[in-house]
């Protein structure tokens, strides 16, 4: 098992610094099939989105707001190993990056969350957990989240509560306080912004601090890699599917770099469909 180191200053989840250019996906010198096969994925992913046209938007948006999601959600899993826990923490960390932004139901024109279900993926209630307490509490509950505009701490805790109890998620028991929180989520910020907003170098600083392995590093960086190249939602959401089912069926994975790595993507997949930044 890896160690759960969390510092204040956490250099930067969003993407695992292992450089790579639009030609070309580093993996390290390795015979592992699974990183054999995900490079040759990725590679060819990232060539078709060559003179692709982007998908229309018309909605104003900040397309850092999601990455904020990813990396909280990621950073809380690395640190407690409890995916109750870091699905609570990445849904509120959503919210307040989000302050009421009046976004609608359908978040920022992404698809509707019942259609990007991965059923392969025994860990995407995770992911399409965080996106349906986002759309019911952009919908239903904007008022008492965000009391006069601002973001607020406890309301957000209760309501986010209720949700995931009413969906058989427990995250009680070890809650952050609303000062840790703002701490946590300023060291979010900090890691994401230090890595120039790329969730493909953030992962890389979480290994170069012992928070990953090399492989768990490289797969991710891979991930986040194609999403960064990606020009179309719908592109990326079909790419993620097949990455996840891959490591899914992965006979060289250990069961916990399983687990993680499912996480993290059905959280990205989900996220990123809720917000749409493309």
């Amino acid at each position: 098992m890896k160690k759960y180191i969390y510092t204040v200053l956490i250099s930067a989840l969003v993407c695992l610094g292992i450089s790579c250019s639009k030609d070309s996906v580093a993996t390290d010198d390795t015979t592992n099939t699974l990183l054999t096969e995900l490079k040759k994925v990725t590679t060819d992913f990232i060539a078709s989105q060559d003179g692709k046209i982007p998908t229309s938007n018309t909605k104003q948006f900040n397309s850092n707001e999601y990455l904020v999601d990813c990396e909280a959600g990621m950073a809380d899993y690395i640190k407690n190993g409890d995916r109750d826990h870091a699905i609570e923490v990445g849904i509120k960390a959503s919210q307040e990056a989000g302050t009421d932004n009046g976004l609608s139901g359908q978040g920022n024109a992404g698809n509707p969350i019942s259609s990007v279900v991965n059923p392969m993926n025994g860990l995407d209630y995770a992911g399409r957990l965080h996106a349906e307490a986002l759309e019911v509490g952009y919908t239903n509950y904007q008022h008492q989240i965000y009391p006069n505009g601002v973001f607020n701490y406890q309301n957000a805790t209760n309501f986010v509560f209720g949700y995931l109890a009413q969906n058989n998620v427990n995250s009680t028991g070890n809650t952050m306080t609303e000062s840790e929180f703002t701490a946590f989520t300023n060291s979010v910020r900090l890691r994401l912004q230090q890595n120039n907003y790329k969730m493909s170098k953030v992962v890389i600083s979480h290994k170069n601090e012992g928070d990953l392995t090399n492989e768990e590093a490289q797969i991710l960086e891979m991930y986040f890699k194609a999403q960064e190249q990606s020009t179309t939602l719908n592109g990326f959401i079909q790419h993620s599917i097949q990455v996840e089912n891959m490591v899914v069926n992965a006979t060289n994975l250990s069961a916990s770099s399983k687990e993680l790595l499912l996480f993290v993507m059905a959280t990205a997949r989900h996220d990123i469909n809720f917000w749409n930044p493309y």
